[in-house]
């Protein structure tokens, strides 16, 4: 498997030098949050399993609703 992406989730994605240091030693590139991640996937699978959010459209609403920020790997 190739991974183009790295995502970190929950408390550690506050730790901007812990991102940053991923992405150099992985040459990735690493999006960071929401920090409250487990809330927000509690909170988004009620949603679904509702009805009130369709699965394919969850991605699109967490970029919008939270603060996510990327590191790109130094080149």
């Amino acid at each position: 498997r190739t991974f183009t992406h790295l995502a970190i989730a929950g408390g550690g994605s506050k730790d901007s030098y812990l991102n940053a240091l991923t992405a150099r030693y992985t040459g990735l590139e690493v999006t960071a949050g929401p920090v409250e991640a487990s809330a927000v996937g509690n909170i988004l699978s009620a949603m679904i399993h509702t009805g009130l959010v369709e699965r394919d459209k969850a991605k699109d609403l967490i970029t919008s609703s939270f603060d996510i920020k990327t590191v790109k790997a130094e080149e």
